[in-house]
């Protein structure tokens, strides 16, 4: 549980146009979670986007910066400039180790979004762990603990 990490790009902090640019279509997703899964050195990735959050969930052995949220967002392709993407970078909520768990939990409960208690994020977040471990990018590490979750 130590290496798990969250960054999330939220309609706590951004205006939903930009939350709308990391958003990964079906036909794109492997290549570019496979290719920020390899560019920041993860053992794990998987990608949640609703209609207000992006988020990135991932195990890695060090503390996630905004250095290496700015690399990690660099890795998705979008077409932002390095400003728009240190700004991005610097203003994503980041949560490492326990606390990036308890806001999976949060999450899950719908703690975190727009609308509280509103029941369509467990299923998200339940597909979006289905879809990343069908393409290979999840292990046991975010299987244990999406199914803390769900439960």
């Amino acid at each position: 549980m130590n290496d798990l990490r969250v960054v999330a790009i939220t309609h706590k902090n951004f205006p939903l146009e930009t939350i709308g640019k990391f958003h990964l279509s079906d036909d794109q997703r492997k290549n570019t979670l496979s290719n920020v899964k390899d560019t920041c050195g993860m053992g794990e990735v998987m990608y949640l986007s609703t209609c207000n959050r992006v988020e990135f969930v991932f195990t890695l052995p060090h503390y996630v910066c905004p250095g290496v949220t700015a690399q990690m967002l660099k890795a998705t392709g979008v077409e932002l400039s390095e400003e728009e993407i240190r700004s991005i970078a610097a203003k994503a909520e980041r949560h490492n180790g326990v606390e990036a768990a308890e806001h999976l939990l949060h999450v899950a409960a719908s703690l975190e979004s727009a609308i509280i208690g509103e029941r369509e994020i467990i299923t998200q977040l339940r597909k979006a762990y289905e879809e990343c471990s069908a393409l290979g990018l999840t292990g046991d590490d975010l299987r244990l603990i999406i199914r803390q979750c769900i439960q």
